[in-house]
């Protein structure tokens, strides 16, 4: 069974394949997402 680490990393690598160069970005805002915050 996957951790909770493992299936953020596949989600940071799937969207990356979409947003190219940007994986700064995603991290923070799935982080963001997951805290249930804004993001403009």
């Amino acid at each position: 069974m996957a951790t909770l680490e493992d299936r953020l990393e596949l989600t940071i690598q799937e969207v990356g394949t979409t947003i190219l160069g940007k994986e700064p970005a995603i991290r923070l805002a799935l982080a963001c997402l997951l805290a249930r915050g804004h993001l403009l």
